[in-house]
């Protein structure tokens, strides 16, 4: 009776650290840190337990994708070890890039308890909550005033609550598929308040990246009637807006038109760096074989490791020293401006290759739960792989907050409860 009481309370303990975690991945870089941490490291202590009952229960899927995940998580630290950066940068990967280690105790937590109706809830309220702030944040920052240069944030800072915005959005799309109702009307509001964050946020990958989120959801889903019902609302809305005041729609207008333009100083920062990035590499595979292996490390806050390798890499070139002004101001050092090319930097060719496949293995299992179960959850978690993939081409996510908020929601997608009961 001791030990089962005992169980129980381990049990519920666990349940608060998760949910606890659901409310940080939208609030608090703090909180994702502290509970992400402490539910990695229940992860390892239960790695053998995790694989007896994958064993017992037959189930491949799960075991494979263990064992990926902390195989995954071990070859970057040894492969930071041989970086640029030696022990240093294995200390960085290794607190940065926990959320693996989390992935697969989420996936049989969940299956094993079924608390996830209430998790999802939570979560909901802490994205309002997020959004909320970032309202208040264009009150008091820009006194309500939209303008296309003004970037609100909200508990996250600029370079990640755009993604972590469209990632919670996409994340609540099953339940905006029932006809509008008590249940869901509360979701609704989310959804409707957080598009006008993302608005406000002003960043453009994460507006495209939303829109192809939305787009495979509603393609694979086929539900054209509610997306219908999005479009008249969204069009009301604007409309209102233009005639409240016309100069917040051209605000808008401009801010979107400027996403083709190549030569304005952040795009056109963005094609050199992506350029020089790929040619620095490129030439580190011929003049040295260790950092296109392993990479220049990861850096902490305190380390300019790699900031001071590609700052003396690419100062010399003509390319650089020839750039009109106001690109050459948006270039940085530190930051490739594309999650892949950043990888690639910090990491080498072996980490990089193994990493990226490793999640298209994961997403591949993902769909396969779709298919087999027609779960929503599981859709939204193919939607929001493919908004974060795509938004990675323009954002380096240089801290791993959004990646964490990016890693749970993904997991949701493999577990096999029915969720939208």
């Amino acid at each position: 009776m001791n030990s089962l009481t005992e169980k129980n309370l381990k049990n519920k303990i666990l349940i608060a650290i998760f949910f606890l975690y659901g409310i940080s991945i939208f609030t608090s870089k703090f909180g994702i840190s502290l509970f992400g941490g402490i539910l990695a490291l229940i992860s390892i202590f239960s790695f053998t337990k995790m694989r007896e009952e994958f064993i017992r229960e037959k189930n491949i899927n799960y075991k494979n994708i263990l064992y990926l995940s902390f195989f995954i998580f071990v070859l970057g630290i040894i492969c930071q070890y041989f970086s640029l950066g030696g022990i240093k940068s294995s200390s960085v990967f290794f607190y940065r890039t926990y959320f693996l280690l989390i992935l697969p105790f989420t996936i049989y937590f969940l299956n094993k308890y079924n608390f996830i109706k209430y998790l999802f809830k939570i979560m909901e309220l802490a994205l309002f909550m997020a959004i909320l702030k970032s309202f208040y944040n264009f009150y008091s920052v820009y006194n309500l005033n939209y303008t296309s240069g003004i970037r609100v944030i909200s508990f996250f800072d600029i370079m990640r609550w755009g993604i972590v915005l469209v990632i919670g959005l996409l994340f609540i799309l099953p339940r905006l598929n029932n006809k509008f109702s008590k249940e869901n009307i509360f979701s609704w509001i989310i959804f409707i308040t957080g598009i006008f964050s993302l608005i406000l946020n002003n960043s453009r990958g994460p507006w495209l990246s939303f829109i192809l989120g939305l787009g495979v959801y509603i393609i694979i889903s086929k539900k054209f009637k509610a997306t219908i019902s999005v479009i008249i609302l969204g069009l009301v809305l604007l409309g209102g807006i233009h005639v409240y005041n016309p100069k917040i729609i051209n605000s808008f207008k401009t801010r979107a038109e400027n996403i083709k333009d190549t030569n304005s100083g952040s795009n056109g920062a963005r094609l050199f760096m992506w350029k020089e990035s790929f040619n620095f590499m490129s030439q580190a595979s011929h003049d040295n074989k260790k950092l296109f292996l392993f990479g220049t490390g990861l850096d902490s806050s305190k380390m300019k490791r790699r900031r001071q390798i590609f700052e003396e890499y690419l100062t010399k070139k003509e390319s650089y020293k020839s750039l009109p002004s106001h690109i050459k101001r948006g270039t940085s050092f530190m930051d490739a401006h594309n999650c892949y090319l950043n990888r690639y930097l910090e990491t080498g060719i072996i980490f990089t290759i193994f990493y990226y496949v490793s999640l298209i293995f994961i997403l591949f299992k993902v769909f396969k739960n779709y298919i087999a179960t027609k779960n929503n959850y599981a859709l939204a978690s193919l939607s929001i792989t493919m908004a974060y993939a795509f938004c990675g081409i323009f954002y380096g996510y240089p801290a791993p907050y959004e990646t964490f908020t990016f890693m749970f929601l993904l997991s949701l997608g493999l577990v096999k409860n029915n969720l939208e009961k």
